[in-house]
């Protein structure tokens, strides 16, 4: 069996291994520490728990689904990669959409984090005003 056209896809495919599984594993993490805290947990929204599942759970499955393509990638006709692009770009959508709300959640000046500003994070996170 000879390599095919996917090999540069492949090559890429392998070079993302340890990116991806440093981010799968580190997202994996801090969902299930804010889950399992009650202090964080009480702190934390719903949104930000949906956002780390969603980056959690994202990244899980993009780490999976790469190792297990990395190989048949390699030989695999160039009519058949697109398969494996679309799936990518699925995958893509979801890592994107989770770091663009965990953006949101992170405060954008020193007001905000020292609590000078406590009306924003009243508004933003309903926790905070308990805190």
């Amino acid at each position: 069996m000879t390599m095919g056209a996917g090999t540069p896809s492949a090559v890429v495919r392998f070079c993302c291994h340890i990116p991806f599984g440093l981010q799968a594993w580190n997202a994996l993490a801090q969902y299930n520490l804010v889950r399992r805290t009650p202090e964080l947990r009480n702190f934390a929204s719903k949104p930000i728990l949906h956002t780390k599942k969603l980056a959690a759970v994202a990244g899980m499955f993009g780490f999976w689904y790469n190792f297990v393509t990395w190989i048949p990638t390699m030989f695999c006709p160039l009519e058949l990669l697109w398969i494996f692009g679309i799936i990518d770009l699925a995958i893509t959508i979801c890592l994107a959409a989770a770091a663009g709300q965990q953006a949101g959640f992170t405060p954008k000046s020193k007001a905000r984090c020292t609590g000078q500003d406590k009306a924003h994070l009243g508004q933003a996170w309903p926790g905070l005003a308990r805190a």
